[in-house]
C-alpha cells in the first residue's frame, strides 16, 4: 500500500516512516501545488476528515494511493485543553521576531501559562487519524498523558516536544530516543492498523 500524508510538514513524514515500515509514505506536496486546506472543523477528527477529503479530491490517480491525515495538538489543562485544534497556528497573533513558527508557538504558550501564574500544568498530546482507501474512511485515536513545562529541553523532535514531559519520564519529547514508541501518534497507528489488519 503507497500512502500520501495529508500533510507538508517533514518532521512528520520522518515520525510516519519509521512508524509504518514496510509502506512507502510521501507528502502531499510531493503531488499536490499548494496543499493547504481550510481546518474549520471543531474537533481533531472533523479536521483530519477535511484534509483527508481534500487530498483525495485533488489526486488524479485515486486507486492508486491511501490517504492518511493526522490532526494532533497538545491540550493543556490549565489554558481549557488550548492550543488543541489550534496548536499548528495557536500563535499566529504573536508579535516579535522568531526562527520558525514553532518557535512562536512554544513563546506563545509560555506565556500562557505564566499569565496564569503557573510554570507547568498537566496536558496531552493528541492524535486522531483518518485513512482513505478504495471507499473506505477509517478513523484512529491516540493519546499521551504528561505535563508541560514552561522551559524547553532538548533540541529534537519539533512543534511543543521540548515543552512535554510524559507521564512516567523526567525528559522532555525532544530529548527521548523511544519518543515514537510512546506518542500520540504511535497508539493511534497502533489502533489504526488494528482496524486494518
Amino acid at each position: 500500500m503507497k500512502i500520501i500524508l495529508a500533510s507538508s510538514n517533514k518532521g512528520k513524514l520522518a515520525e510516519f516512516k519509521e512508524l509504518l515500515k514496510g509502506y512507502e509514505i510521501f507528502l502531499a506536496s510531493d503531488f499536490v501545488d499548494n496543499f493547504e486546506p481550510i481546518e474549520n472543523g471543531n474537533s481533531f477528527k472533523q479536521n483530519a476528515k477535511i484534509k483527508a477529503k481534500a487530498l483525495l479530491d485533488s489526486l488524479e490517480n485515486k486507486d492508486d494511493y491511501a490517504v492518511l491525515a493526522d490532526d494532533s495538538g497538545l491540550c493543556v489543562e490549565i489554558l481549557d485543553n488550548a492550543p488543541g485544534i489550534y496548536s499548528a497556528r495557536y500563535a499566529d497573533d504573536l508579535e516579535g521576531e522568531f526562527n520558525s513558527l514553532d518557535a512562536r508557538n512554544r513563546q506563545k504558550l509560555k506565556n500562557e501559562l505564566k499569565a496564569k501564574g503557573v510554570d507547568a500544568s498537566k496536558a496531552a498530546f493528541i492524535c486522531v487519524l483518518c485513512l482513505i482507501y478504495k471507499d473506505k474512511m477509517i478513523f484512529a485515536k491516540g493519546v499521551c498523558e504528561g505535563s508541560v513545562i514552561c522551559e524547553e529541553l532538548g533540541e529534537n523532535g519539533f512543534g511543543y516536544d521540548s515543552m512535554f514531559i510524559p507521564d512516567g519520564y523526567s525528559k522532555s519529547f525532544a530529548m527521548i530516543e523511544n519518543k515514537n514508541q510512546i506518542s500520540h501518534r504511535k497508539l493511534a497507528l497502533d489502533e489504526l492498523l488494528k482496524q486494518i489488519n
